[in-house]
């Protein structure tokens, strides 16, 4: 109910302990612009915890700006699914830290939000993604076709000659792409 809080920064554990205040805080401050949620991506949320917080990103009507750290398959895309329909949000950035965790990264359910007829994603940034990540080919299929999505960043992220190859038609298809961002991609 808080009026004034904009920004917000927290660990999937304290998310996993509070997910239906999780929710409630989602759902319920609508000021609320930029989030970052990060920490060890160790373990799954449970069935409830993750339904809680899938809610609340369906409900939520003020996010612009969200960046997920170390995130699971299975936490992350019900996730992505539910925000297709956002009104606002603007910018997603998705980071793994592969040395950090055993977490395999996943992009599903990204390639959905951003086919949305809703999506009003500008901005998405993949960090530390590489030829295991699940959902990449998809979500270059859809960056193909997408008339949204003017930013794209792809750092620190090893892309194997297919990758590139699926690159080389999203810039050949996607006119609406102005900035791309391949930092420490390992074009070689």
């Amino acid at each position: 109910r808080n009026t004034s809080v904009t920004e917000l920064i927290t660990f999937n554990q304290s998310v996993r302990w509070a997910g239906v205040a999780f929710r409630e805080l989602l759902t319920r401050t609508q000021t609320l612009q930029k989030l970052e949620i990060s920490g060890p991506g160790d373990e799954a949320f449970e069935e409830v915890q993750r339904a809680a917080i899938t809610s609340g990103f369906a409900n939520n009507k003020s996010l612009r700006d969200l960046k997920f750290v170390d995130w699971r398959a299975a936490d992350l895309a019900p996730v992505l699914i539910a925000l297709q329909n956002h009104p606002r949000l603007q910018k997603i950035h998705l980071k793994y830290r592969p040395d950090y965790t055993d977490n395999i990264p996943s992009l599903s359910g990204l390639e959905v939000l951003l086919r949305s007829q809703h999506s009003k994603v500008k901005e998405l940034i993949l960090h530390k993604v590489d030829t295991r990540t699940a959902g990449f080919h998809a979500l270059m299929q859809e960056l193909e076709r997408n008339a949204t999505i003017t930013n794209l960043a792809i750092r620190e992220s090893v892309l194997s000659r297919e990758n590139v190859q699926q690159l080389k038609a999203v810039l050949h298809q996607n006119t609406a792409l102005q900035s791309l961002d391949l930092t420490s991609s390992a074009l070689g």
